[in-house]
């Protein structure tokens, strides 16, 4: 049988930022956020009154993920939000106001109200139209997004019980490390004793993996093969896959690579849940995972079925 990496097959789009709806830079905390919206999607939502769903995507130029954005086949609105620094300067603004993710909400809401007052003025709306209600941001079924250092928002967010039940998906772009455990104590660098993931740092992931491979949310991870004093994007997906008693499965083709991209080597699926695990130990390979986010978001796309155990109900190719 021959295992493929799904998200190579995907159809790229040549579509980039300057097609989409974009905010002004919102000051958040002490970082920024920017809201992005497809026009398309804007239309539907305004003439049909329906509440727009929201991807929030932390760390990483926000015209950059905005392309990735517009390549996508995601019917959402885009909300970028960057903070300066690395994962304890995401942490942080979430742990100073548990508000956050709800005022990145009403910005969004406000934005999305603003657009659609444009469209209506633009196409003459009466004032009976005009009197109707604006469409809002859904404030559940909410999908997170980060790469790199961004996990360390998505974490904090996680330890809400309200925030975790309105967000159902969850898309890591080798973007999940944690401290090394010695001792049931974390630490950074164990020098010659085993490196082993400390739980504490996992606890919120494990159990959104969980709810997904129980088919009540949806995750999905990447990663490289970038080393790391701390616990690596490829440790901590190990970590999960051995709590869950899931295996990876070697890729044994690449279609649609380009010889200067890394290649998805494993694969593991079990419910909604995917880690896709790719060569490449270079920053440049890093990058890749944030400037092709895209083939992440759209995972579930281009998957087969699986039964919680892991095996699946439909034949791959």
């Amino acid at each position: 049988m021959t295992t493929i990496c799904f998200l190579l097959a995907i159809a790229v789009s040549v579509a980039d930022h300057d097609s989409l709806l974009k905010s002004e830079v919102h000051p958040l905390d002490n970082g920024t956020m920017q809201v992005w919206a497809k026009p398309a999607d804007l239309a539907i939502w305004v003439k049909q009154r329906q509440s727009a769903p929201l991807l929030v995507h932390f760390h990483g130029r926000a015209e950059v993920v905005a392309d990735a954005f517009a390549r996508s086949g995601a019917e959402q609105m885009l909300v970028v939000v960057n903070f300066p620094g690395l994962s304890s300067a995401y942490r942080s603004p979430v742990e100073r106001d548990p508000q956050l993710l709800s005022q990145i909400l009403k910005i969004a809401t406000n934005e999305l109200t603003r657009w659609e007052r444009s469209i209506l003025a633009q196409t003459q709306a009466e004032a009976s139209e005009l009197a109707l209600p604006v469409p809002i941001v859904r404030e559940h079924g909410l999908t997170l997004s980060s790469f790199s250092a961004g996990y360390g928002a998505v974490r904090e967010l996680l330890k809400s019980s309200d925030n975790f039940s309105r967000i159902d998906n969850l898309f890591l772009a080798d973007s999940l490390y944690a401290s090394l455990a010695q001792d049931d104590r974390p630490v950074d660098n164990p020098g010659t004793m085993p490196r082993l993931v400390f739980p504490d740092h996992m606890r919120e992931f494990l159990t959104f993996a969980e709810a997904a491979v129980a088919g009540k949310k949806h995750f999905a991870i990447s990663h490289s093969a970038q080393t790391t004093p701390y616990a690596s994007t490829t440790e901590t997906a190990d970590y999960l896959l051995t709590q869950l008693h899931v295996q990876r499965e070697n890729v044994t083709s690449n279609a649609m690579v380009g010889d200067d991209e890394p290649h998805c080597t494993s694969r593991a699926h079990a419910g909604q849940f995917i880690v896709l695990g790719y060569d490449g130990t270079s920053g440049q390979e890093h990058m890749w995972h944030l400037y092709h986010i895209e083939r992440l978001w759209s995972a579930f796309q281009a998957t087969p079925s699986r039964t919680p155990s892991g095996t699946s109900k439909d034949a791959l190719p």
